[in-house]
């Protein structure tokens, strides 16, 4: 093994905002590869999207695609075990050798915005076996945990290695693990919209818009700063395709539909539209359910943001789900039926697999109801926990009275977790009787519950939204003078922060990142 493979590459965190992706041709996007056991993924280029083949032989190849167009040879997407990233490219390295004798290998420079530790190793020298046409191979590692890791195995014409490397450095930066919970840092809470089964997670930084007086308009946000929007639709095509096709209000389509991820099986497509004339850019992302039930996510903005927009519109977009409203409701209604009939009988499995249905449709009031009445007799604090994360998700204020009533009963029982989970919903079910409860617990609990009770205040935007918001600039200065009179103070006002500057910005509308811009925010208003 070269010594070139001893340097270890270490990079930071990928931020939403994307890496200022060229636009250069090797980068334009082809289709989303997913794999869900471990959960990771990342875009495949267009040109090597041509045509997609499973291994089957055990050899841990996920997948193979096959190159076309300025990207020719074959990508294939390999889990291995992994101590380091250096000795999963040994192992390549070597069996290239086996392969191909006198071959040559180096390590090249990585990616410096991948979010994962990698490692990419050049190899030339493979002319000996006439299809590659003085062959070379590309080979990326990236560790995906303590015990696994993800290696790209690309084999091309040498010719091309100008435009294969851009591109398998592209591929790096949109690498992603952890399933749904890895859109936790870039997402709000799920939204539903109770009238169609639809719903979404909004994204972070974004404050909800006005409803439009469209009958197919869902949701509307504006970012913070208000640079972009976000629209999401109902569309009325039968094809996702011809959603794309329709936005002629947009401008002019750049480049080709691509396909688009989406973590819960249905059609997707995406493109973007740029408006010379307006110097704006819309990302554009189609999504299509079951029983012709359509969904359009669009961003818009400065052109100079288009990766911004793209990275934004897609996972919202992953995010989508739609239930059939019948069949819920009849799916509520028996739960209800069978988790009164599990209390009577003192039988705890039937009340889990009752609620655990419930759970599952939060936005339908009698669902939401029945979990709030539930709640207090809990006595598996797990359970309870996911009772109360439901909930948040259901803005039904008619709950209101039985999650307070809980609250007080778990505070009692010290359980923390379920405290905190509730201080949550309390944010999403939205009641003026909670909002001193919520300041008591953001001034004099533990960092961790205080900061889901400052959360859950930024959430009163619509209810007495400028006293919230004068009460937590309030607080954040006392908490900065305590914080000069001892290191414990100190340490709190580090983890209180973030959450502070997040619920300001979330009331006022407005990017707040200090306390001097919150006095200001305030004294404008």
């Amino acid at each position: 093994m070269s010594g070139l493979l001893r340097p270890t590459l270490v990079f930071v965190l990928l931020s939403l905002a994307g890496s200022g992706l060229s636009a250069q041709k090797e980068a334009r996007r082809g289709t989303y590869f997913r794999n869900d056991k471990p959960p990771f993924g990342l875009w495949i280029p267009a040109g090597l999207a041509g045509g997609r083949e499973a291994e089957k032989d055990g050899s841990g190849m996920l997948a193979r695609f096959r190159g076309e167009e300025y990207l020719g040879g074959n990508l294939s997407i390999y889990l291995r075990p992994a101590i380091s990233v250096e000795a999963v490219a040994a192992q390549f390295e070597q069996d290239l050798e086996r392969r191909f004798p006198g071959q040559t290998s180096q390590v090249i420079p990585g990616e410096p915005d991948c979010a994962f530790e990698n490692i990419v190793l050049q190899t030339s020298g493979l002319g000996a076996k006439a299809e590659f046409r003085e062959g070379m191979v590309l080979t990326a590692v990236i560790r995906l945990d303590r015990h696994s890791a993800v290696a790209l195995h690309w084999s091309f014409a040498g010719e091309t290695l100008d435009a294969a490397l851009p591109a398998l450095r592209w591929m790096l930066r949109t690498f992603r693990a952890g399933g749904a919970s890895s859109l936790d840092r870039f997402l709000e809470k799920r939204w539903w919209h109770a009238g169609t089964g639809f719903s979404f997670r909004p994204p972070r930084g974004f404050g909800a818009a006005p409803p439009a007086e469209a009958a197919d308009f869902l949701y509307g946000a504006t970012s913070m700063p208000p640079e972009r929007t976000l629209m999401v639709r109902r569309a009325g095509s039968l094809s996702v395709h011809m959603i794309l096709q329709d936005l002629r209000d947009c401008g002019q389509r750049d480049g080709e539909i691509w396909k688009s991820p989406n973590d819960v099986g249905a059609t997707a497509a995406a493109a973007f539209f740029v408006d010379d004339a307006g110097a704006r850019g819309t990302a554009a992302v189609a999504v299509g359910f079951a029983e012709e039930h359509f969904l359009l996510f669009a961003v818009a903005g400065p052109i100079g943001r288009r990766e911004d927009f793209l990275e934004t519109a897609e996972l919202v977009a992953a995010s989508a789900e739609h239930v059939d409203l019948a069949e819920a409701q009849r799916a509520v209604a028996e739960a209800i039926a069978a988790l009164e009939h599990a209390r009577v009988r003192r039988e705890t499995a039937g009340q889990r697999e009752a609620l655990a249905v419930l759970a599952r449709y939060p936005f339908l009031p009698e669902a939401s109801t029945a979990l709030a009445r539930a709640l207090p007799a809990i006595a598996e604090p797990e359970l309870a926990v996911a009772v109360a994360t439901a909930l948040a998700d259901a803005p039904n204020p008619a709950v209101a009275g039985d999650v307070l009533k809980a609250l007080r009963h778990f505070e009692s029982a010290r359980q923390v977790s379920v405290v905190i989970a509730l201080l949550g919903t309390l944010g999403g079910v939205r009641d003026r009787r909670a909002i001193t409860i919520l300041f008591r617990h953001a001034e004099k609990a533990p960092v961790d519950e205080a900061t889901a009770a400052i959360q859950s205040l930024g959430r009163y935007r619509d209810i007495d939204g400028d006293l919230v918001a004068r009460r937590l600039v309030q607080l954040l200065e006392k908490l900065e003078i305590a914080a000069q009179r001892s290191e414990e103070q100190q340490l709190r006002a580090r983890g209180l922060r973030p959450a502070f500057f997040a619920a300001l910005s979330a009331l006022s509308g407005e990017a707040v990142s200090s306390l001097a811009q919150a006095r200001e925010v305030l004294r404008r208003q």
